[in-house]
């Protein structure tokens, strides 16, 4: 979400387009195409005025979010671009390709000012300071390198884990960095000295992490299904929420800190109170795994986005599901039946692709299509 005097939700995927939707009402209000391929990572820039998109095309393209025009493409990345964030105030965008690459572009002149080889595997766990000036990135020797955006320097190196890192975040202030490893433990470090201030030693991996407003909490989810609040200043479990069947695979905190929302395989996003620990409500509605979750800058409206291909809005408030968004798949409503000459393998594909083989069926599905 953006945080504009307008909300707004972008979305993309395997359907090779952006939409833009409306947060407080699900209208679609745009659709930004031009793509040949799958959408992998986007992100608003900080005034709420660009939107910045990397895909399977390796390019990197800038939109003017009240035109809807592309007003810019970089260009450098050897594979696809798996992730995006602006950095520098928004003067700088930082992305991640397959190429085993992190890239520094300037916004203004689109120019690649920096460069970073990150081994011989995507590095899908890069993490940008929330004030924007540093960068941390892990490599195959499970070690995380951070570096200041504004010089390109190396400042740091954190050096403890065993196993590939999954998880990276910084807390509020810019002062503290969490990372979740394979090897089962989650480090907390000072970003100025490089310490270890905690080695926490988990039962499973930790796949998600999300720092509290204040910085004073750090929330892991994990495979072993449940969520866990720690004290960042000492390392101590303070509660075990438990409540999922299935792995998390995300969480988030509300703006204000009093609620935390979990969401992964089981198709449920919860919502607990970050200082008790019970369980407010749960929100169901989803066919399939939650990925991605976020609060609205007001903190009344929570996001959802699911491998079931839609994204759904939520009222905190309620729990009630405000609306649920879809963007046309390539071959949407197109009837079918009757078609000879199709196998059964082809027709499964145009059906996965948005084809009806039964117009009694059409529109049969629960999400809004718009």
């Amino acid at each position: 979400m953006n945080g504009g005097s307008q909300s707004l939700i972008a979305s993309g995927g395997i359907n090779c387009c952006v939409s833009l939707w409306n947060a407080s009402t699900g209208e679609r209000l745009k659709t930004l195409q031009g793509y040949i391929s799958s959408i992998w990572s986007i992100a608003f820039s900080p005034d709420g005025y660009t939107l910045c998109i990397g895909g399977g095309d390796r390019s990197i393209k800038l939109w003017d979010i009240s035109t809807g025009k592309c007003y810019k493409t970089l260009s450098g990345h050897k594979g696809f671009v798996c992730y995006v964030s602006f950095a520098c105030g928004g003067q700088a965008i930082l992305s991640s390709g397959e190429d085993c690459s992190e890239r520094l572009w300037n916004v203004n002149t689109g120019q690649c000012s920096q460069t970073w080889q990150s081994g011989f595997r995507v590095s899908h766990t890069a993490a940008v300071s929330p004030d924007g000036k540093m960068m941390a990135n892990s490599n195959e020797h499970h070690n995380i390198k951070l570096y200041n955006l504004l010089s390109g320097k190396c400042n740091q190196i954190f050096q403890g884990h065993k196993a590939e890192i999954i998880s990276i975040c910084f807390s509020p202030n810019n002062q503290i960095l969490a990372s979740g490893s394979a090897d089962r433990t989650i480090k907390i470090w000072d970003v100025t000295t490089g310490q270890c201030l905690s080695s926490i030693r988990e039962r499973d991996y930790s796949v998600s992490l999300a720092f509290s407003p204040n910085g004073q909490i750090l929330a892991s989810g994990n495979y072993e299904k449940t969520l866990k609040l720690w004290e960042v200043n000492t390392g101590r479990c303070l509660n075990v929420l438990q409540g999922h069947t299935s792995p998390i695979r995300t969480t988030a905190f509300s703006p204000n800190g009093e609620l935390l929302a979990s969401a992964g395989h089981d198709q449920t996003v919860k919502l607990w109170y970050a200082s008790t620990g019970e369980l407010h409500r749960t929100l169901s509605g989803h066919s399939n795994a939650i990925y991605s979750i976020a609060f609205s800058p007001s903190g009344d409206m929570l996001a959802s986005g699911s491998h079931d291909e839609t994204i759904k809005l939520w009222d905190i408030q309620t729990g009630k599901c405000i609306k649920s968004m879809r963007s046309p798949r390539p071959y949407e409503g197109m009837n079918i039946t009757g078609v000879t000459g199709l196998t059964k393998a082809q027709k499964a594909t145009l059906k996965a692709l948005g084809a009806v083989e039964n117009l009694a069926t059409q529109g049969s599905d629960s999400e809004q299509i718009i």
